[in-house]
């Protein structure tokens, strides 16, 4: 079976994940919530007291100022335009028009979340929450990466690009493409392979189309920050014009995901000719 298969950044809102948000959401269906799972819950400030009290402690004892000191860690985080409490994968197999059963993709979640704790010791996962109550399942991965052996500041801190570098990766995008392989690996015991979008163009490299994507999804990477520091409308200009530009936003992330499905297609084929 071949379907669709997507990891992006997700909004990391917990309330929507563990479902207990005020306001229901109209693309919930609430008869289905009793096949959600749960396969990580941890509460963030106890995990944040277990990553950085130590390196606090010893980052308050050098200060000889009481002002410099940090008294609680997760509010500093929280506080901060520069870093956040925890971050998100969304990890999708199907979409709306083609899946396969819950069932199968349950277990294929449940394994990607197992692979990714192993293969990001510096990653520390707080959540992970499958949804099968919206029109496609899909899993929600939280966790909070952190860096080690830091000269400036504490020496263990939260920190997603350094944890990434640290762990032997030369960037965010390479670091992503490691997890597409384990899900597509995973997928793959299962009999589900990725599912290629177009295949007029055979001819070209994989890795020809791997530097577009790459080169998409900086772009994409860019404006995603721009949207996370933003308000939940578009910021105007003196002139009126909006400085983030969502119609560009959403161009490149469907260029991305026919970029990926081009990838994919060219991988398969090329694996049925060796």
């Amino acid at each position: 079976m071949r379907l669709s298969m997507s990891i992006t950044k997700g909004k990391g809102n917990q309330k929507h994940n563990t479902r207990t948000q005020t306001t229901k959401p109209k693309n919930v269906d609430f008869s289905r919530t009793k096949d959600n799972l749960v396969l990580a819950d941890e509460n963030i400030r106890d995990v944040y007291h277990q990553l950085f009290d130590s390196a606090l402690e010893k980052y308050n004892a050098k200060q000889k100022r009481n002002d410099r000191k940090i008294k609680d860690y997760y509010s500093k985080i929280a506080n901060s335009k520069q870093e956040k409490l925890f971050h998100e994968l969304v990890v999708q197999i199907g979409n709306i028009d083609k899946q396969t059963d819950h069932e199968t993709t349950d277990e294929i979640y449940r394994e990607f979340v197992e692979e990714f704790q192993r293969n990001n010791p510096q990653m520390k996962v707080i959540g992970a929450y499958v949804h099968n109550d919206e029109a496609t399942p899909h899993l929600h991965l939280d966790y909070v990466p952190y860096s080690k052996n830091n000269k400036r500041g504490l020496e263990t801190k939260v920190s997603n690009d350094r944890a990434i570098k640290q762990m032997g990766y030369h960037s965010w995008l390479e670091w992503k493409d490691r997890q597409f392989e384990i899900l597509e690996r995973i997928a793959m015991s299962y009999d589900i392979e990725r599912e290629g979008m177009n295949n007029t163009e055979r001819h070209r490299t994989v890795e020809g189309y791997k530097q577009e994507q790459r080169a998409i999804e900086d772009k994409l990477n860019n404006l995603s920050k721009e949207l996370e520091t933003s308000s939940r409308e578009p910021k105007k200009s003196l002139l009126g014009k909006e400085t983030i530009d969502y119609s560009i936003y959403r161009v490149l992330e469907q260029e991305n995901t026919l970029q990926k499905a081009q990838i994919s297609n060219l991988s398969a084929v090329s694996r049925k000719q060796e």
